[in-house]
């Protein structure tokens, strides 16, 4: 389509088409919509290819200011994210949190070659990596497989039942400590069975509360 048009307005349609990606899967792959603030400034400075100094609060750091090259927006798992170019190359920043966005006026240096699908999906199965790092082996009983769908949802995987009920389970999550954590509020209805690692996290898991709250019945 872009192709069709006439010249004078084919490359301000080529720069909307560049504009945003929206992956409709979250990070267990189920479907999900997204929205995100600022989406209108950085949307505008894709299109018109401008530099913005934005001004960012990492995972727990403060507010930041840095002058960026926006390349796209990706909506993903309820969140939208900006992919631009920075000193240190290519950065994706989440825009919930963002706390500004300022036109510099200077116009955006795209690398050469640039495909915000193809980076996209790059970025995304770095981080899909890590959420699949770890496995966990365990055994349910039929009461706790539908909080364990929600719970877990791509990541859950469902053995055969068992003689005695129960079913096999295992879920992935990025590390086994994480995946046992999870885990630990369907209490009893769950056992696990391996690694180690998730087993020594549950029995932790088992003692630390009580000596916060004391044993059952305690006031």
């Amino acid at each position: 389509m872009v192709r069709a048009l006439p010249a004078p307005l084919r490359s301000g349609a080529e720069a909307a088409s560049r504009v945003g990606l929206t992956d409709g899967t979250d990070w267990s792959r189920a479907g999900v919509t997204a929205a995100g603030p600022h989406c209108d400034a950085l949307r505008r400075a894709v299109v018109d290819g401008i530099q913005v100094r934005l001004g960012y609060a990492g995972p727990g750091k403060p507010v930041g200011v840095r002058t960026v090259h926006p390349l796209g927006l990706v909506a993903k798992a309820g969140r939208d994210y900006l992919v631009a170019e920075t000193e240190r190359g290519l950065r994706t920043f989440r825009l919930s949190r963002v706390a500004s966005v300022e036109a510099t006026g200077e116009p955006v240096v795209r690398p050469h070659g640039f495909d915000l699908p193809i980076i996209w999906r790059l970025f995304a199965a770095r981080l899909e990596g890590r959420l699949y790092a770890a496995t966990v082996r365990a055994r349910a009983e039929p009461g706790a497989m539908e909080i364990l769908e929600r719970l877990f949802d791509g990541r859950l995987y469902v053995g055969p039942m068992l003689p005695d009920g129960w079913t096999e389970i295992r879920v992935d999550g990025p590390t086994p400590e994480v995946a046992a954590t999870q885990l630990a509020g369907l209490g009893a209805r769950i056992e696990v069975l391996d690694p180690p690692e998730a087993r020594e996290r549950l029995a932790r898991l088992a003692v630390e509360p009580a000596g916060v709250y004391g044993p059952p019945g305690s006031p």
